[in-house]
């Protein structure tokens, strides 16, 4: 999440964002997180992709 941080920041910094637009950022932040532990769990619990089976 870091990059897109630093584009927030930059953007925020560039023209103010409205109360909305920050919601709406922060509901995008929160659902790629999601998104992200999702297909990181999804991953761990294959184990063909962990190596795990022979």
């Amino acid at each position: 999440m870091k990059n897109y941080d630093s584009h927030a920041k930059l953007a925020h910094s560039i023209e103010p964002l409205s109360e909305e637009e920050k919601q709406k950022m922060e509901k995008r932040r929160k659902n790629i997180s999601k998104t992200i532990e999702g297909v990181v769990e999804a991953i761990k619990a294959d184990e063909e992709i962990m190596g795990l089976s022979a």
